[in-house]
């Protein structure tokens, strides 16, 4: 998760729209790569949120 780090978060969210449109179940090592990807850039994004929430309060 260390390399997105240093992504913003425009960037994680475009890079997990991107997944999200061509993510096909299936049973192959690209699925499940791309699906660890998909949650590791979700959990990254959930944490930046939280973090700018808490920011403001």
């Amino acid at each position: 998760m260390n390399e997105y780090k240093n992504m913003t978060i425009e960037q994680l969210e475009a890079r997990f729209a991107e997944i999200d449109a061509t993510l096909t179940p299936a049973d192959t090592e690209e699925y499940y790569e791309q699906f660890n990807e998909f949650i590791m850039i979700g959990t990254e994004l959930g944490f930046r949120r939280i973090e700018e929430s808490r920011k403001k309060n």
